[in-house]
């Protein structure tokens, strides 16, 4: 098959993973430049927003725009508060009425289409899309969807609609993935949706430290987190959000990972409370240490 390249379209800014998008190929069969925004697949036209402009190398799914946090988190990746529990989210939550346009975040290639059974809970009808660099980026709970395998994207390419299938409330779970072993969406395998998308560093984080616990205050947008430090007495105990997703959709659930003790409270007002503790009772914290994914220090405070 002929390869189309096309000329060098821009890097992404924000993230953790700058490159540059100018063409690409996946599995010696597509390649894709970053130009475009057309569907070659069924639809039957496109809500607005219209599609980001084709010079576009990254996007956010709703809005569509290229700029950072330009769409609302409800959920944030990693420890999260369910209404009556806790779990460990593999992606981010975006909310929007049913019906909204679900645009691709980067250029690629559909390579799974899965359509709900009516009445399960879990992904409902979703897209798996494989983009560049082993990154793969799968959209949730769609209403409608408006692609076939085999589907050639470009940013902002319709994949759907926002809706509610196996979930309870109309939202766009977004998850990405790195080094997918199939196409599927192991979500073992599921990284930072931030390392892909534009954001902004997060800001205003505070923490208090309670007897033997630490509470953390932390922004839903741009929570970057990847990786939690303790320390005290000599000792530290920590926390790689990406080592607890391998752990698997039963085990990451557990309060207790790797000596850390995780909970998490529901967002309130663009906010959400985490809390750590050491598992050892005898373990009391007098630092806490908060990194991304790129391991920079988001957050570092003392008792």
């Amino acid at each position: 098959m002929l390869t189309m390249v096309s000329g060098l379209c821009g890097k992404r800014r924000g993230g953790g993973l700058l490159r540059t998008f100018a063409a690409w190929s996946l599995a010696g069969l597509w390649t894709v430049a970053c130009g475009g925004g057309e569907v070659a697949g069924p639809g039957e036209g496109e809500p607005d927003p219209p599609p980001p402009p084709a010079s576009a190398a990254v996007v956010w799914p709703l809005s569509g725009a290229a700029t950072p946090d330009a769409d609302s988190v409800h959920a944030p990746f990693g420890p999260r508060a369910l209404p009556s529990a806790y779990d460990f989210h593999a992606g981010i939550d975006l909310p929007a009425p049913t019906g909204t346009r679900v645009g691709a975040v980067l250029p690629g290639v559909v390579v799974q289409v899965r359509s709900w059974d009516g009445s399960s809970t879990g992904a409902g009808n979703a897209v798996l899309v494989a983009h560049a660099e082993g990154v793969h980026t799968s959209y949730l709970h769609l209403h409608t969807v408006a692609v076939r395998v085999g589907d050639v994207l470009g940013a902002g390419g319709l994949v759907g609609t926002v809706g509610s299938t196996g979930a309870s409330y109309s939202h766009l779970h977004l998850g990405c993935f790195r080094n997918l072993p199939a196409s599927s969406g192991d979500e073992r395998y599921a990284i930072h949706p931030l390392e892909v998308l534009p954001f902004s560093a997060p800001s205003g984080i505070t923490s208090r430290f309670e007897d033997d616990r630490v509470v953390v205050d932390l922004p839903l947008k741009g929570m970057s987190v990847r990786t939690a430090v303790l320390h005290g007495e000599g000792r530290q105990v920590d926390v790689d959000y990406y080592k607890v997703l391998l752990r698997g959709s039963t085990a990451r659930d557990e309060h207790v990972q790797n000596g850390v003790f995780l909970d998490a409270a529901r967002p309130s007002r663009g906010r959400f409370a985490l809390t750590l503790r050491a598992e050892s009772p005898s373990f009391v914290p007098s630092r806490v240490v908060l990194l991304d994914f790129r391991g920079d220090t988001v957050h570092d405070a003392r008792r």
